[in-house]
């Protein structure tokens, strides 16, 4: 059974324990609701005044009478008849109702199993001892009566006044009167004759008063007990680490037990019962907090761990973006990183989620348990989970962009004379798309090595990508001795040789000095005409001039040497017949100069 619900279990058995104020064979049943409750009080209270009344106290004895039919009226308007703890009542209410009658009647009480298990009353001590009647009253003596006992007497009649006002709740009350009811006590302890008739009925009167004030004291300090002990049962496991409520219920256990203890009559059943009670409640506390103790102490240094913790929080970072390019160390850094993030997360949080509900907190360590626990349990997690898609979003990004070159060169064409300029013999080309290819290779190389250090499982077929790309680069090498192979001049235009001469003329100038194993013209002259001009002036007025070009133009492709290999190159040149002032004339010049594809020195002349 759970520690709180054994503890429950064990202070509802203490609770309806039931109080020994009544008959042992009634009672035993607690109330079935707030009417049977109401009426077994006010039955309580009469069986214990019945057993001091005697015929001649009439209004005593009306009093009582109507306070039973107010009983018996509460418990007709009680819905539960058939409950035991109704019919009990209704018994007990019949026996006190005979008594009643009875003296009404003139004759004594009849001996009820109440009455009969009192004790008898014996003589009062200094000590506030209860004066009980001798054991055997002595025939009446014609002396006077004691002063001390006519006095006694006197004042009980004022203290029995005061109890008839009191409330059944006034436990202050009932403790005050009970406490003059000891000083008058005193003055009886110091009488002579004790056989005396005034001396017997004063005892009578004294324990008669005693045993409504001390059952009026134990059915609130009943109440209080239930109230106490329903407070330390809602009582959580930490609230028994907390200094203030665990003392506050020790001093309401205490408070109780002192209070019996100071009604001076150990041998009453009722307080008797009731103490014990307590002392059980009291035990079943102390078990509780000495068991938190234990638990408190098992945690070991709640506040030094909490301390390093937060510290360790802030020490290990969420890794931010791997650097563009990925690299294998790079990978490896932050994969490391990623493992103890989230191994601080798990064991912190294993950590803290073991001392919840559990270690006993000051104010500060408050604060670092709840911010650890909430950022543990989402901030961090949020910030690692966020990490990792952008970094996985870009590894997988940078595959794609690498396969989709891959793929490029993959359909290169080695006849198309636009894929052999742009992608294989033109200046660079085949170099960057090896370079590219490379970049491919390991762009994909790294992501496998990251898919595996993460523990992926969703991502492409890494080897599948690699045995692409290392079968487009066999490829393309083989396309580009194709295309390099089928390289060749342009079909020559025209054998002008006076353009030959132009070409060589233009080349030899100090501000090229370019050199060339051979030349064609593969464009013809031609003649072209253009006039331009522009707009000066202001709104008053403006000056409009124009210009006439006229000019002839050809085309010839070079095969020229650069570095180790040749490569082949347009070369557009003009002769300006007529132009603007800054137009060179009659004379030819080098209008525009492109590099175009490789060639094999061998395919030079073909």
């Amino acid at each position: 059974m759970p520690f709180r619900l054994r503890a429950a279990v064990l202070f509802a058995a203490i609770l309806l324990a039931p109080l020994a104020l009544t008959q042992p064979s009634l009672a035993q049943t607690a109330p079935a609701d707030s009417a049977i409750k109401g009426a077994l009080y006010d039955i309580g209270r009469a069986e214990q005044q019945v057993k001091t009344l005697t015929p001649a106290r009439k209004a005593n004895i009306k009093r009582l009478q109507r306070s039973m039919e107010m009983a018996a009226k509460r418990l007709e308007s009680s819905p539960n008849k058939t409950h035991a703890s109704w019919t009990e009542a209704k018994q007990r209410l019949d026996t006190v109702n005979d008594a009643l009658a009875t003296l009404a009647g003139g004759g004594a009480a009849p001996a009820t199993p109440a009455a009969s298990a009192a004790p008898k009353p014996s003589t009062p001590a200094a000590t506030q001892a209860a004066p009980t009647a001798a054991p055997k009253a002595a025939p009446p003596k014609a002396a006077a009566v004691d002063p001390t006992v006519a006095r006694a007497q006197r004042e009980m009649k004022l203290v029995e006044a005061q109890v008839r006002n009191l409330r059944p709740a006034d436990g202050r009350g009932a403790a005050r009167q009970l406490k003059e009811l000891y000083r008058i006590g005193g003055y009886l302890s110091k009488a002579s004759d004790r056989s005396h008739p005034a001396f017997q009925q004063a005892a009578q009167q004294y324990n008669g008063i005693k045993g409504k004030l001390v059952g009026m004291i134990v059915a609130v300090e009943q109440e209080r007990l239930m109230k106490v002990a329903g407070e330390i049962d809602k009582m959580r496991p930490l609230d028994y680490s907390n200094k203030q409520k665990v003392d506050n219920g020790r001093k309401s256990l205490a408070d109780i037990q002192n209070t019996l203890k100071s009604l001076g009559a150990p041998k009453s059943p009722a307080v008797q019962d009731l103490y014990g009670r307590t002392a059980k409640v009291s035990e079943l506390f102390e078990k509780r907090v000495a068991e938190r103790n234990a638990q408190q102490a098992s945690l070991g240094d709640v506040s030094g761990k909490l301390a390093a913790l937060k510290k360790r929080f802030h020490t290990i970072k969420v890794p931010g973006r791997i650097e563009h390019p990925a690299t294998e160390g790079k990978i490896k850094r932050f994969a490391d990183s990623v493992a103890a993030v989230r191994a601080h997360v798990k064991e912190d949080l294993a950590y803290i989620q073991s001392i919840d509900g559990k270690a006993a907190l000051s104010t500060e360590d408050g604060n670092t348990f709840r911010y650890l626990r909430s950022a543990l349990q989402g901030e961090k997690p949020r910030a690692l989970a966020q990490a990792l898609a952008t970094v996985n979003m870009e590894m997988d990004l940078n595959v794609d962009q690498a396969m989709s070159i891959v793929n490029v060169l993959d359909k290169t064409d080695p006849e198309d004379v636009n894929h052999r300029n742009s992608r294989l013999t033109g200046e660079g080309q085949y170099a960057k798309n090896l370079e590219n290819l490379a970049k491919a290779r390991k762009a994909v190389v790294v992501a496998a090595l990251y898919d595996e250090k993460m523990g992926r499982t969703d991502t492409p077929d890494r080897k599948a990508q690699l045995a692409t790309v290392d079968r487009v680069a066999t490829d393309f090498k083989e396309k580009y001795k194709v295309a390099l192979g089928g390289v060749r001049m342009p079909e020559a235009r025209s054998d002008d040789e006076t353009l030959h001469q132009a070409v060589a003329k233009v080349f030899a100038r100090k501000k090229y000095g370019y050199k060339y194993e051979r030349v064609v013209i593969n464009a013809p002259k031609k003649r072209i005409k253009n006039r331009s001009g522009n707009i000066r002036g202001t709104v008053s007025g403006a000056t409009i001039t124009t210009y006439d070009y006229e000019w002839d133009q050809f085309q010839a492709t070079t095969a020229e040497k650069v570095g180790d290999v040749y490569y082949l190159f347009a070369n557009t040149f003009k002769y300006y017949h007529s132009g603007g002032p800054q137009t060179p004339v009659k004379t030819w010049i080098l209008h525009r100069r492109l590099q175009s594809s490789q060639i094999l020195k061998e395919n030079i002349g073909k």
